[in-house]
């Protein structure tokens, strides 16, 4: 069994084995960098694991290492579930999807696109034209020197890169970093969960992209405060104040930490949350207009210009149930999940909704 979001910092297999002993589970820490397993599941995977991990089932930045390790182990059939997904995205208006795992590989990758109906790029081992994903954390004592080689080493592979920074010693590292190694266009910063006003104009005199998530601050909501530090808590997960320094801000999923119906994610950089639910309020707000345009932009240039339905252009698009405008203000008001009643991906209808009319594939 595989859960996310566990809140706890200190959770052993020994913590694990007392809620379920009697089948393998992994479960992921809420920042991705962590894996805790219980015992059941240690024994499964023990031949990838060093010995400190063998004992308390700890394993941090062990995605890719556990996953492969559990392929032969796992009895769920990944391609049905990932069909699954690619039709429910479908439902909601999704005709493209970029994965950001670090470990992704080509295999992975390739699987993946054989299952699901939308276009999918990989932030990952293929060169799909986009960044390379490299994760900075502050809690290695080695995290400067690595840091710079996978710079240094996606710059030699002529890419860009899409740095992971949820801290703002993590964050600082980064600026810095980028500021030795030199930018290019196309490297952007994920998360930027906790960046100040002094950090937010170094990125916009960078010339850097922050890619962000609301609903996974939506979901944290006042734990997220609470394990923060006093002099942090203003500067978490900003939309708009980024935005009124300067900084390009795109909006995106990252699911499953945050949630994969983009609708949620208009709804939320719009309307935003009670201060009692969520520190990601209404003075981070943006426009409906601006929120929904991040997910309209190409991949590869995902701060640029929307795209529009255009004579001669790819048919990947969705259809809504009324105008724009009332669609959106519905989904802002909460009266609405998904606007979509139609979804076409090269031209051929994936996704109806019952009762709709119209083209057939």
């Amino acid at each position: 069994m595989r859960a996310v979001g566990l809140g706890d910092d200190d959770v052993t297999a020994a913590d694990l084995d007392l809620v379920w002993p009697d089948r393998p589970v992994r479960v992921q820490h809420r920042s991705g960098a962590l894996w805790v397993l219980n015992t059941r599941a240690i024994e499964l995977v023990g031949e990838v694991l060093d010995p400190a991990e063998r004992v308390d089932g700890r394993v941090w930045r062990g995605g890719a290492r556990l996953s492969h390790a559990l392929q032969s182990h796992d009895p769920r059939d990944i391609d049905d579930e990932l069909r699954a997904w690619g039709l429910r995205l479908a439902a909601w208006g999704v005709t493209g999807l970029t994965d950001a795992s670090v470990g992704l590989s080509s295999e992975a990758l390739q699987r993946i696109r054989s299952a699901v109906p939308q276009r999918v790029l990989s932030l990952g081992a293929e060169d799909d034209g986009l960044p390379v994903k490299i994760i900075a954390t502050d809690h290695s004592d080695d995290m400067w020197d690595g840091l710079l080689a996978a710079m240094r080493e996606a710059r030699g592979r002529g890419r860009a890169v899409a740095i992971h920074a949820v801290s703002a010693p993590a964050l600082a590292l980064v600026l810095a970093a980028l500021e030795e190694i030199g930018v290019v266009t196309g490297d952007r910063i994920e998360h930027a969960a906790v960046c100040d006003d002094a950090s937010a104009d170094r990125v916009a005199e960078l010339g850097l992209t922050v890619v962000t998530q609301p609903s996974i601050a939506a979901r944290r909501g006042r734990t997220m405060v609470e394990a923060s530090e006093p002099a942090d808590r203003p500067w978490l997960w900003r939309i708009r104040g980024l935005v009124d320094r300067g900084v390009k801000v795109v909006l995106s999923s990252d699911a499953p930490y945050g949630d994969a119906n983009p609708w949620v994610t208009v709804r939320l950089a719009s309307a935003g949350l009670p201060a009692d639910r969520s520190p990601w309020v209404v003075d981070q707000t943006i426009g409906p207009s601006a929120a929904l345009a991040s997910f309209l932009t190409d991949p590869e240039d995902p701060a640029g210009p929307a795209r529009s339905v255009r004579v001669g252009g790819v048919a990947d698009l969705c259809v809504l149930d009324g105008p724009l405008p009332e669609a959106v203000d519905r989904v802002v008001r909460g009266a609405t999940v998904s606007p979509v009643v139609l979804t076409m991906i090269a031209g051929q209808v994936v996704s109806r909704r019952p009762g709709c009319s119209g083209a057939g594939a």
